[in-house]
């Protein structure tokens, strides 16, 4: 699952590389949102079998500040994690060829995507 969330900081890090630089604050904060989301929906749909509706409603304030605080921890980690990693992840994936590169590509898209359909599919449903 590391090797995962490594191969989509390296290919956002990779297409924002002009505008973040090595250490990338954009891919940083996307695989901390992704990461942050799916905990986030296991934990909503959880609480959507435990709870009630209005339960869930009256706790809807402390189930986001929950979430803030899960994406924030995620997001320090993930400073501390890539930090000075680009290289590193480039090195290793520098012999991807064209039809690898372009699957795996399509790859990174779902898994951004993902949380947020699992989110509007069967959490906010």
């Amino acid at each position: 699952m590391n090797a995962i969330f490594d191969y989509v900081y390296y290919r956002i890090n990779k297409a924002y590389f002009k505008w973040d630089g090595r250490n990338g604050a954009t891919s940083i904060i996307t695989v901390s949102m992704v990461q942050s989301m799916v905990l986030g929906d296991i934990i909503a749909l959880t609480l959507k079998e435990i709870l009630t509706k209005e339960e869930l409603n009256s706790k809807a304030k402390l189930i986001a500040y929950t979430w803030a605080v899960i994406f924030i921890v995620l997001l320090v980690l993930n400073l501390f994690k890539y930090k000075n990693r680009y290289n590193a992840l480039k090195r290793k994936w520098k012999d991807e060829s064209e039809l690898i590169r372009t699957v795996r590509g399509f790859g990174v898209f779902f898994i951004v995507l993902f949380p947020w359909l699992v989110l509007y599919l069967f959490v906010l449903e």
